[in-house]
């Protein structure tokens, strides 16, 4: 597996679930730029989120952008996140927010948001995806219910029910 970048929101959000560890099944090695770093361990960042940060597993590399793309009118770690992708020649970027997936894409990177990660868990089974849904949306994380229910129709028709992991 080819390492991914990930931006702040899913690390942030998957921890708050329990699901950290999707990245690391689903995906192998995580880049995170260093202002990503920087986020999750703020002040302000969730408790579970900023310990986490501060004692990374093995598989999360922490690495700066040479060249920031002054084109990106983002926030500082979607910009490091999609500079550093196109740097590395990522193909998938981990990232939720929409004007960042969009940038992203235009510069040919798959964009994976945090549900996209649920999705994907629940096709190989490793979550229930359900249960995983409500934990997130008990969150403070903002996603259209219409966007949920066509994740729920690709894994129906993939003939996989979106409930109990096995």
């Amino acid at each position: 597996m080819s390492p991914v970048i990930s931006d702040t929101s899913p690390i942030n959000y998957l921890m708050l679930i329990g699901r950290i560890d999707l990245i690391r099944k689903l995906f192998g090695t995580v880049i995170i730029p260093t202002q990503v770093l920087w986020e999750l361990s703020h002040q302000r960042a969730p408790d579970p989120v900023r310990r986490w940060s501060l004692d990374l597993p093995e598989w999360v590399e922490v690495a700066s952008a040479k060249n920031l793309d002054a084109s990106l009118n983002l926030g500082a770690g979607e910009s490091e996140a999609i500079s550093l992708a196109v740097e590395r020649e990522c193909s998938i970027i981990i990232m939720d927010d929409l004007e960042g997936r969009v940038a992203a894409q235009a510069r040919g990177i798959n964009p994976v948001g945090t549900l996209n990660i649920l999705e994907l868990a629940a096709e190989t089974r490793l979550v229930d995806f359900e249960e995983a849904v409500t934990a997130l949306l008990a969150t403070n994380f903002r996603i259209h219910p219409e966007l949920v229910g066509v994740a729920r129709s690709r894994l129906t028709a993939l003939g996989i029910t979106p409930g109990p992991s096995h």
